[in-house]
């Protein structure tokens, strides 16, 4: 591609972009140059529109790509900071260009009655004129696809003279205002930095905004500059936060052993985000087969739940539970009547078009011998329905339905899995909460052993029955359960023990909320594969990083189609249990079964 403007040339935009015959010229003169000298497109850096150029530079780009054959390419240069994005109309914009290059850096650049700062080149955190996780934020929520945006790192540093300290550790407190004689800094190339005898090896870093710097107290130099540390942390946000690329400023900077380069290139930034769906849970079913949000905050709670998941990951299926444990009794009674049962689904139907849904998730627990037919032919109805939307949407893929499973075999009598295997795309078995069947205390999700069920028996299971693993997520928690006055159920095989009359609990903890401490006392039980701590006849039994790395390897060696995760908003802010889920690709996994069913 070539880039057109830059800094020095960028000022004649807003006089070509303001005059049509000017754009025209601009749009053909583009056109030709690519075709020439064979080149895939164009990077449009215009730094920067005013507010008064906001509808020129939406004409301008939508005329260029009208004007382009649609091979070519189209991208566009956007600042780091808010008040430099006055003249970008980006919602609109995000049509008619194929990525954003965003120059997430040179946060210290002097603006207008502000002065020169030192401090960071690129913090991805704290301070108070901007960073890498502000920019990105503010430009995912603004254009709602993160991966049109290339989040921008420099192969160069800059360094003051004159410089009285290092940066503090707080997250507010990594700029200081240059003094005059300082100037804004001066830039160095990562090659030139060690020629020019800066100690790379001795740098600072600088948690808080997870960068490095060199600050020399003998001759009060100060370098702020990407170390291959800070690389890697830029490398690994753009990844989690599904942001499209990275873009560097620039490779020739590099050193002779392409040090950069291979950070760039140690992450696979194409391969898809973490989660394909995500429900909303939960809309309540009326006994006259109306459904509805629950309480007065549940439609708030839900369109902020859409437009948050489609801003992280515009790709991500959104789906929706009706039912829920307090109203799942309703369906019984509705699905045997034809009348209610058409009411029903025809609610569904008219919730996923209204909303622009990709499909529901039935929460029926658990429907009994006697719903068995009446349950199946809900399901057959329900699948024609979204069928018949899809063609009167032209969508080009099938609506989504899935349906909650138990976590015993005794449960099954209403399931009649062969059939309803016909009319799903996937079963979200609840693999946890052992205690809710046993009324005992004891292990929250054991993958082993015990005489009251385990995943490994629930999976099998389930497997056997339906002949096709890939077709069940494996239901995980993101929370602990806490009993109170109760003995250590560990300690023989069966690992459960009766509630007494002074036990109290289960009591749920959300993972975010246990203390560090009680994650480091934890003890392992090898047999259930999961972590517990017993203390003054305290049991607490959780999931951690250890135990549900046993569950993901389980997953993959039984070819299990995907994980359920009850719920994702309990996780920590580092997305400690989250990011172990993701680290295991489900979706290459063999159709054969890896269970031993016998008759």
């Amino acid at each position: 591609m070539v880039g057109v403007g830059g800094y020095q040339f960028a000022r004649r935009f807003s006089s070509v972009a303001g005059d049509e015959t000017k754009r025209q010229t601009f749009q053909n003169s583009i056109t030709a140059f690519l075709i020439y000298h064979k080149l895939d497109g164009v990077d449009i850096f215009w730094a920067w529109p005013k507010a008064k150029d906001r509808e020129n530079c939406l004409k301008l780009i939508k005329g260029l790509r009208q004007n382009l054959p649609a091979q070519f390419l189209i991208s566009m240069i956007l600042p780091r900071l808010a008040q430099q994005l006055d003249g970008y109309i980006l919602n609109s914009l995000v049509d008619y260009v194929d990525f954003f290059n965003v120059l997430s850096y040179d946060y210290f650049e002097p603006l207008p009655g502000n002065g020169a700062n030192i401090g960071p080149i690129s913090p991805m955190y704290g301070g108070q004129r901007g960073n890498v996780d502000g920019t990105m934020k503010r430009l995912t929520c603004e254009i709602r696809k993160p991966s049109k945006l290339n989040l921008g790192i420099t192969l160069y540093g800059t360094y003051w003279n004159n410089v009285e300290s290092g940066l503090g550790q707080k997250r507010d407190d990594i700029w200081r205002l240059a003094e005059v004689e300082n100037g804004p800094g001066y830039s160095i190339g990562w090659r030139e930095m060690e020629q020019r005898n800066w100690n790379l090896s001795a740098a600072n870093w600088h948690e808080a905004s997870k960068s490095s710097y060199i600050w020399n107290p003998r001759n009060k130099r100060f370098l702020g500059f990407e170390s291959e540390k800070s690389l890697q942390e830029k490398v690994i946000y753009a990844k989690n936060k599904n942001i499209g690329g990275i873009v560097v400023w620039t490779m020739d900077q590099d050193d002779d052993k392409d040090s950069v380069l291979n950070i760039m290139t140690s992450v696979d930034m194409c391969e898809r985000g973490t989660g394909d769906s995500l429900n909303f849970l939960f809309l309540a079913i009326d006994e006259n087969g109306s459904i509805s949000f629950a309480g007065d905050s549940g439609e708030e709670r839900f369109l902020q739940m859409k437009e948050t998941a489609l801003s992280i990951r515009s790709e991500i299926k959104v789906m929706f539970s009706v039912g829920s444990h307090s109203t799942a009794f309703h369906f019984s009674k509705i699905v045997v009547e034809r009348k209610k049962r058409r009411f029903l689904i025809n609610s569904i139907t008219s919730f996923i078009d209204e909303h622009d849904l990709d499909g529901v998730d039935v929460f029926w627990i658990w429907p009994s011998k006697q719903d068995r037919r009446s349950y199946i032919r809900f399901l057959q109805e329900l699948k024609k329905s979204l069928a018949e939307l899809k063609i009167e949407k032209k969508r080009a893929e099938d609506y989504i339905i899935s349906i909650i499973a138990p976590r015993n075999p005794s449960e099954f009598e209403g399931f009649n899995l062969v059939e309803i295997m016909d009319s799903v795309d996937f079963i979200n078995v609840l693999s946890y909460d052992y205690y809710y069947t046993t009324l005992k205390v004891g292990p929250l999700s054991p993958l082993y052993g015990g005489t009251e069920g385990n995943v490994d028996e629930t999976m099998k299971y389930l497997s056997c029955k339906t002949e096709n693993s890939r077709k069940l997520n494996m239901g995980v928690t993101f929370y602990g359960t806490t009993y109170l006055n109760t003995d250590l159920p560990f300690g023989n095989d069966s690992f459960w023990i009766p509630t007494s009359s002074e036990t109290k609990g289960p009591f749920g903890v959300r993972w975010n909320q246990i203390t560090s401490d009680e994650k480091s006392k934890a003890k392992w039980d090898n047999i259930s594969r999961t972590p517990y701590s017993w203390e003054d006849r305290k049991f607490f039994t959780f999931e951690n990083e250890k135990s549900m790395r046993e569950k993901m390897k389980y997953a993959e060696d039984h070819n299990i189609g995907g994980i359920l995760i009850w719920v994702i908003d309990q996780d920590d802010d580092e997305n400690t249990l989250l990011s172990v889920v993701s680290s295991v690709d489900l979706c290459s996994g063999s159709s054969l079964l890896a269970y031993s069913c016998g008759n």
